[in-house]
């Protein structure tokens, strides 16, 4: 007798089929048993099969709608809530962009990006609220969201509670809001000074010895940077123009590695 392997979630019992299916871990709360078995009230193979398959349908799309009662909503903190928005009473958004307007009028696109930065790591931490719903205590939740979550040094975070309370004092003003800036209350401890002890002359002596020898791009950059003290991202975005190599401040060496870079960089131009 050739055996027939019985539909998915089907068995058979007294020739009748029925349907068995196990109820998802997440979802046993909602039922009284472990398992769902249900008569199919057929003994013919294809119609247990189709009854089957219309019922693992419907439950799943029942187990997915309980998912989906169950699961936090996204990004809550961004939700206005009676306890985080006051009506009339302009947001942080709000005070942010009465800030940028006003005093940010011909500034330079960075002070425009830190300032968003450093307000967005408030409303990450906080969410958007007016600005009377926030308290000495949120500022204390975010210096240590800051320094736990995020991770920055103590320096960073004055920078930042630095800008913050400038956008939300200069906001209360601008609007003639009565109220309290809450950031401007805030502990922050003191920055302690780096005990980092500056490279040695020699060390820097052998640098640059090295740095002639190898004679490329990278150690060129690196030798005018130790020549000059010029940071990184200075020396980098040098254009010929800003070079004035007879300038009597300009010493025989920085002269040298001055004109090396023009050479190098006249040379990547025609390449």
């Amino acid at each position: 007798m050739r055996y027939t392997q019985n539909p998915r979630y089907t068995y058979v019992k007294n020739s009748t089929y029925y349907f068995s299916k196990t109820v998802p871990a997440d979802l046993r709360s909602y039922y009284s048993k472990s398992r769902i078995v249900l008569c199919l009230h057929t003994k013919h193979r294809h119609q247990a099969s189709q009854a089957a398959k219309a019922i693992q349908a419907k439950l799943n799309d029942y187990w997915l709608r309980l998912r989906l009662k169950d699961l936090e909503v996204p990004a809550a903190h961004l939700l206005y809530t009676s306890t985080s928005h006051t009506a009339g009473m302009p947001t942080i958004s709000d005070a942010v962009q009465v800030y940028l307007d006003t005093k940010g009028a011909g500034r330079k696109e960075t002070f425009h990006k830190g300032t968003k930065r450093n307000i967005k790591y408030l409303t990450d931490c906080l969410g958007i609220r007016s600005l009377d719903q926030y308290s000495t205590s949120d500022a204390g939740t975010l210096r240590d969201w800051l320094k736990g979550e995020r991770n920055l040094g103590i320096a960073t975070i004055h920078r930042i509670f630095a800008s913050i309370k400038a956008v939300v004092g200069f906001a209360i003003k601008e609007l003639g809001l009565e109220l309290r800036n809450p950031f401007a209350g805030a502990y922050l401890p003191p920055v302690v000074p780096s005990n980092r002890k500056p490279v040695g002359i020699t060390t820097i002596r052998s640098l640059q010895a090295r740095c002639y020898e190898m004679n490329d791009d990278l150690r060129i950059l690196l030798a005018l940077l130790t020549d000059t003290g010029m940071r990184l991202a200075e020396a980098t975005g040098l254009h010929i123009k800003d070079l004035c190599l007879e300038h009597p401040s300009n010493s025989t060496k920085i002269r040298t590695r001055l004109i090396a870079k023009d050479q190098l960089w006249h040379a990547t131009c025609i390449a």
